[in-house]
């Protein structure tokens, strides 16, 4: 009976997750079916999965929604996808098994860091329940809704009841609650990675000649920490800030003299006394300089990496510059007063993580208290979840939030397990009972309000390449790199063939750091000249340059808007067609500007 009870909330979380990564994301003969909550983030990634699983071996690895430039996202997780489409050739199927297998191992390793922390079984088999919980107010816009339109009305939501900040009149963000995992499923492997290391880390300490447990140091298991640091990089970019968090907490924490020595410097330019006496600097030489040596070497390896697949240190990327921004997450929300800073930022962060970081302070102090052998663990690991809550409050990693909300994610998972301890190990009744029933009763209607979206939200349905006249006519007759000038933001056709586009839905691109505005002015600019004066040269010079080999364009509608431009699909209509149909054309380059 016990061992059902340890089984219980690892069952609930797979099983609820792997339900909703089925529904959101399915397929049926014709078409592949995404959930309207989630099929904006899988037009991009499928870009990706479908360009590993048809075209793996291409180097250097593009961008397929944006060709001609090095990749900027990180893609480990899309290839591991397209690889597994390979043997199950079903996108959603691969999909969804890969999810599914990633999430297993995310509970898992929550699961043995809890016990490897706690030494208490109860807390680490109700560990994984974290991964369904969302400490902000969202209940309280579910509550108002049944307020106002009735029970009935409201479980046929299909819109998520709390939506900032792509809603900002919104306080509360969509960030914190189930869309997390299902719709950034890379961020599971991400996170699964981060606490294998940290567990692997935890079970490399060794006792001291005096029987002190000692913090293990950074260059124990180097080889596997460099393995690591190679697959977060590719997998997931915030995980891997997460895990250099961790490793230099640990590393400051290991060598408690080596911090001294900057400290004293600052204070003697200052004027003030501090000494290290012999002892601690032949401490410092002797005992940390390994630790320090091997820090670098992988510092040195992740930055090798990121250049090597990214390749961001070469090249102008202006929306991917790291910005000091206090408050970028604050600012995203449109509040109905002019408040104070102050008051916004306590406003947010009271409705976003409600009693969460004082229930996780709490349950660190009753760990660090009740387990000597692990204080030091204990403080590495609030660190890393508080600095990467501070760092997401402070830093802008890109236009979108979408970087820091994971650095937040991580801090509420960790905060969460911490709170799990507090309550089980809180002696005192009223404040015991006051914590669970807060946890309880945030768990299960947050659950509820995130649930009901998924239920009733209708579908984005894209013709499966086999299924599709476009599709099929592109695979038999264009090569796997070749990239399409698209004159639409509907690309699926292209894409999910495995080819490029030149241009996608401007967010897309420029969330992944690129110079979108650069791209749509040559646009603009030959298809200007060629409506003006009547002249493809503008255009066969663009198509030149950038190495297109076709155009692509919807013949049923007359002025889509584009890219700021105005795109007439008559004006293209006298140009010799490779293929057309009743909804689109095709026009090879080589057609266009070479034969006469």
């Amino acid at each position: 009976m016990k061992r059902l009870f340890l089984l219980l909330p690892a069952t609930l979380v797979i099983g609820l997750y792997s339900y909703l990564f089925f529904l959101t994301v399915t397929s049926d003969l014709n078409f592949y079916k995404f959930s309207y909550l989630v099929y904006g983030d899988f037009t991009a990634t499928t870009a990706i999965i479908e360009n590993f699983h048809r075209n793996a071996l291409t180097w250097p690895l593009q961008y397929p929604l944006f060709c001609g430039e090095q990749i900027t996202y990180h893609f480990g997780f899309m290839a591991l996808v397209g690889l597994v489409e390979k043997l199950v050739p079903n996108l959603t199927i691969a999909l969804n098994l890969v999810s599914i297998a990633a999430l297993v191992f995310l509970v898992i390793f929550t699961y043995l860091v809890s016990l490897k922390l706690f030494k208490d079984k109860t807390v680490a088999a109700l560990s994984p329940i974290v991964y369904l919980f969302n400490p902000s107010l969202e209940w309280v816009y579910l509550i108002r809704h049944v307020a106002h339109e009735g029970l009935k009305e409201t479980i046929k939501v299909s819109n998520f009841f709390a939506a900032g900040p792509y809603r900002p009149s919104d306080v509360i963000s969509v960030f914190w609650n189930l869309n997390t995992f299902i719709n950034q499923r890379h961020l599971i492997l991400g996170f699964a990675l981060v606490l294998a290391l940290i567990y692997i880390d935890l079970t490399g300490r060794r006792k001291t000649e005096q029987g002190r447990v000692e913090q293990s140091r950074v260059e124990r298991f180097l080889l596997l920490k460099i393995l690591g640091v190679l697959l977060l990089t590719i997998i997931n970019k915030a995980a891997l800030l997460i895990y250099l968090l961790y490793l230099g907490a640990s590393f400051i924490l290991a060598n408690k003299y080596l911090a001294k020595i900057p400290i004293c410097f600052f204070l003697r330019l200052i004027r003030k006394k501090c000494s290290l006496d012999k002892k601690q600097i032949t401490w410092v030489v002797t005992k940390a300089k390994s630790s320090l040596l091997a820090l670098a070497l992988i510092m040195v390896t992740t930055l090798l990496i990121l250049q090597t697949f990214y390749g961001q240190f070469s090249r102008d990327l202006p929306n991917a510059r790291i910005h000091y921004r206090p408050g970028f997450l604050v600012d995203s929300v449109q509040y109905k007063h002019s408040y104070p800073t102050f008051v916004k930022w306590t406003l947010y962060l009271v409705e976003n993580f409600t009693l969460l970081p004082i229930a996780a302070v709490g349950g660190f102090i009753l760990a660090y208290k009740s387990n000597k052998q692990n204080r030091l663990s204990h403080i590495a690991l609030m660190a890393t979840a508080f600095g990467s809550l501070f760092t997401a409050f402070i830093v802008r990693f890109s236009s979108d939030p979408a970087v820091n909300h994971k650095l937040v994610n991580f801090f509420i998972y960790l905060s969460a397990i911490y709170t799990i301890y507090f309550i089980l190990k809180l002696k005192n009744i009223p404040l015991k009972a006051l914590t669970l029933s807060w946890f309880i009763l945030t768990l299960s209607l947050n659950l509820t309000a995130d649930v009901i979206p998924y239920l009733n939200s209708d579908y984005a349905r894209f013709l499966r390449p086999e299924r599709s006249r476009v599709s099929k006519w592109i695979l038999q007759h264009t090569n796997p790199t070749d990239c399409f000038l698209n004159l639409t933001y509907e690309t699926m056709p292209i894409t999910l063939t495995g080819r490029y586009v030149f241009f996608s839905w401007d967010y897309y691109p420029m969330s992944a750091g690129y110079n979108t505005l650069a791209r749509r002015e040559q646009i603009k600019f030959a298809l200007k000249h060629l409506y003006r004066y009547n002249s493809k040269e503008k255009l066969c010079e663009l198509m030149d340059k950038n190495n297109l080999k076709y155009i692509f364009l919807h013949l049923n509608n007359r002025a889509e808007k584009f890219a700021d431009i105005q795109i007439f699909s008559d004006k293209f209509k006298s140009f010799p067609a490779e293929f057309k149909d009743s909804k689109s054309m095709i026009i090879s380059y080589q057609k266009l500007c070479h034969d006469h």
